[in-house]
């Protein structure tokens, strides 16, 4: 019988080690790294389901695209840190705009995220019906699409401060050095932009005349200070 003694109690001490082994690297911590960050360890854990899981059987690549869909960072790295943490470091997309009155901004795909200290951006009056909540995503099309316009703004010589929504397709911007610009959701933004520039550029002896351009038409359609 003793044949079969050491056999046995191999068998043993590896099923032990192996158990306490498993035991120990089981992920107990979810470590957020960067001090912007759109994503929290119960977010990331509400997502993957990983706490209690073995890390040797984690696959950080996997864990990385599941992540990713989650949209609210612009990259994600995660990285296994033995014996039981999972470091999931992140880089959060860039503000286009502050949301006014409230502690928040808005990515350019409408990602709410925290407003940075001392924020220069401009503000967006965001529909009323609209609710906000951190790292949830706007879908409303014409928030977007204002967004858009801002973005494109920013390239331009129109300097965007405030941007309100007046009905069901008309968004106005306000600007602290040129004249307030009327847009409609029924046309392209590019475009629209455009045909503002283009107005700047060829009344700039004038502007300070100006109250507002509009440009949801054709032709942009100017109103002067009275």
């Amino acid at each position: 019988m003793n044949k079969y003694k050491y056999p046995s109690l191999a068998l043993t001490i590896i099923i032990v080690v192996t158990f306490l082994v498993l035991s120990i690297t089981k992920v107990k911590n979810i470590q957020i790294e960067n001090e912007h960050t759109c994503l929290s360890g119960d977010q990331v854990q509400e997502k993957s389901q990983i706490i209690g899981k073995s890390i040797f059987l984690l696959s950080e690549n996997k864990l990385q695209e599941d992540l990713a869909q989650m949209n609210c960072a612009s990259s994600i790295k995660v990285q296994k840190k033995f014996p039981s943490t999972i470091i999931v470091t992140q880089e959060t997309k860039k503000a286009l705009a502050d949301i006014a009155d409230q502690p928040f901004s808005i990515t350019e795909d409408g990602y709410i995220i925290k407003t940075t200290k001392g924020s220069t951006l401009p503000k967006v009056y965001l529909p009323q019906e609209i609710a906000i909540a951190e790292n949830t995503k706007i879908e409303d099309s014409k928030v977007i699409f204002a967004l858009s316009l801002v973005k494109n703004l920013l390239k331009s010589d129109f300097t965007p401060t405030q941007v309100r929504f007046v009905d069901n397709a008309d968004i106005i911007i306000y600007s602290q050095v040129e004249a307030s610009a009327a847009f409609t959701v029924n046309r392209d933004a590019s475009q629209q932009v455009d045909s503002l520039q283009s107005v700047l550029s060829k009344a700039r002896i004038d502007a300070s005349k100006i109250s507002q351009i509009d440009v949801r038409f054709d032709k942009p359609v100017l109103t002067y200070k009275k």
